[in-house]
């Protein structure tokens, strides 16, 4: 797939959609993940939605992408971040040649429909998430157990745990527990399906259910913002701070990297922010 690709599909479902559904995968099935696309997979198989790897976000540039209707500030300049950064993670402070910790909680990250990927792998080894506790979330047993044996090392470490949950609900996860949480390419296979919008709408609710207060959302897409405009709310999240203290989200920002689009989302700050464990 790629932004092109993505455009002209988007382009006919919007045309189209009302008479007949573009064929697409029932992604939106774990059936399909687990007796599926996971069944005959093992440890050694690796599938990396979107082509997009951790070296890709490590260290990136990225532009915000340019409407009115989101949090860019009229900003059209080239930003470089780093994926830390990304995630706005402030308990250590990462230089070019050392991590220095700056507080002794240790940051929960969570990757939703995880699948074989490697990003968490990557992570775990990357010096920007040296104090970092990766939990990797799968509707898929199958994977789940694949991924246990391939990363034992790391889960003997402390470092990263697998919980098989399905990411409309994550009931194995109290409220407030997480402090970031990264998809990457969950909701952008979802949405090609027809109830991806309801499928959708359950992710941001149980996402947002599980963050901390300020705590961020990302996920990867190929299609464009307005895609995602009246599914996610978008232009209602520019709203006075009263009104704003009622919504799920404070801020919305859409960024244009080489080959896809990152779309992130911050949590509301709340009063008696806390922390609890999984369930």
């Amino acid at each position: 797939m790629s932004l092109r690709g993505r455009y002209i599909i988007d382009r006919l479902h919007k045309a189209l959609g009302h008479r007949f559904r573009l064929p697409c995968p029932p992604y939106q099935d774990p059936f399909y993940w687990n007796e599926g696309v996971y069944k005959s997979l093992g440890p050694n198989d690796v599938y990396e939605w979107g082509d997009v790897h951790y070296d890709d976000l490590e260290t990136h540039s990225y532009r915000l992408f340019n409407d009115s209707r989101f949090d860019n500030d009229g900003n059209n300049d080239e930003i470089n971040t780093t994926f830390r950064e990304t995630l706005n993670l402030h308990s250590c402070k990462t230089t070019e040649k050392h991590v220095e910790k700056l507080s002794d909680k240790k940051e929960r990250i969570m990757l939703l429909g995880c699948g074989n990927s490697k990003l968490g792998e990557d992570m775990a080894t990357s010096k920007q998430f040296r104090y970092s506790e990766l939990v990797q979330v799968d509707v898929s047993r199958n994977v789940i157990t694949s991924m246990e044996e391939r990363c034992f090392s790391h889960i003997s470490s402390g470092v990263m745990q697998f919980v098989e949950d399905d990411a409309t609900s994550l009931s194995a996860f109290g409220d407030k527990c997480i402090d970031a949480v990264v998809d990457k390419g969950l909701v952008d296979a979802i949405y090609c399906t027809r109830i991806g919008q309801t499928q959708i709408s359950q992710i941001l609710s149980s996402v947002n259910r599980v963050l901390i207060p300020g705590g961020i959302f990302v996920f990867f897409s190929f299609s464009r913002p307005e895609c995602f405009e009246q599914l996610l709310d978008i232009k209602s999240q520019r709203t006075s701070n009263r009104q704003r203290s009622k919504k799920e989200w404070d801020k919305v920002e859409v960024r244009e990297l080489n080959s896809i689009f990152l779309y992130k989302f911050q949590k509301c700050y709340s009063k008696g922010r806390r922390r609890n464990s999984i369930s």
